[in-house]
């Protein structure tokens, strides 16, 4: 894993926002985007209990649209 020192926090709460989530039981998928200077960025897209099908199309949807 590459690591720069100016991106770690920005790393640090964001894995602190997915461990929270998958904690709880929210419902959660990332997607792939684009890259940023040659790093990838994903998106990840949280919904309610329930929403597995919605959650999956707008998944697909976002992954179609790459």
């Amino acid at each position: 894993m590459i690591r720069l020192p100016a991106l770690e926090p920005v790393r640090a709460r964001i894995l602190e926002l997915a461990a929270r989530g998958g904690l709880t039981g929210v419902l959660q998928v990332s997607v792939p985007g684009a890259s940023v200077d040659g790093l990838p960025v994903g998106l990840s897209i949280v919904g309610g209990h329930g929403g597995d099908a919605a959650l999956v199309a707008v998944a697909r949807a976002l992954e179609a649209a790459r």
